[in-house]
């Protein structure tokens, strides 16, 4: 969430592609899934494109939030993976429990940080939002996990991201850019490979 108060709406959006790279790097480097070549080529252009979408022109790669983003994703590969571990358990029981989880966590660490007063302003927003886009969301995602393996899920999981960064141009009324372009680019072509990689799990 830092992060994303530090970089534009579009190209955090396109930053939310690592996650399906993380998932399957970390699922064939620590949990023994088999992955070949696209794997490998599919991380070097994403690499690549995060790198463009850190770079600020005059500005370098300090101050944007970008690195806070790709960290999240790094996590959100780690979690994906253990989590497909216990996916076989009721995916609406589990998300409950981990949503339940997550909130508690979350919404005391923002108590401490911002006050009563904004914290109930913000919460009444944060539960309609969160109903859907978290708690629909991670129930048909563990039931993606149950079928698919996490490395798949993963991949499939980060066709969103495109999405998002469509709707921030209206939206948000952010640019098109020469750098945003090219780094889409790179991210689809990443997608692309991830999707075609055949990664078996063990």
């Amino acid at each position: 969430m830092v992060g994303l108060k530090w970089t534009a709406g579009s190209d955090a959006s396109l930053l939310l592609n690592l996650e399906g790279v993380m998932t399957a790097v970390i699922a064939v480097a620590f949990f023994h899934d088999k992955g070949g070549y696209r794997l490998w080529l599919a991380l070097a252009a994403m690499t690549m494109a995060s790198t463009l979408l850190s770079y600020t022109p005059g500005g370098g790669f300090g101050g944007n939030g970008a690195l806070l983003i790709v960290l999240s994703m790094l996590c959100w590969g780690v979690d994906n993976n253990f989590m497909q571990k216990i996916s076989h358990l009721d995916p609406v029981k589990l998300s409950t429990i981990r949503s339940g989880i997550a909130a508690s966590f979350s919404l005391s660490l923002a108590l401490v940080l911002y006050g009563e007063q904004e914290l109930v302003v913000a919460l009444a927003f944060a539960m309609i939002i969160g109903a859907v886009s978290y708690g629909l969301s991670n129930v048909l995602f563990f039931i993606g996990l149950r079928n698919l393996g996490a490395s798949r899920t993963g991949t499939f999981f980060s066709v969103g991201p495109y999405a998002a960064a469509m709707a921030a141009i209206p939206l948000l009324g952010e640019s098109v850019t020469t750098q945003l372009v090219i780094a889409g680019l790179l991210m689809a072509a990443g997608t692309i490979m991830l999707t075609r990689e055949r990664i078996v799990r063990n």
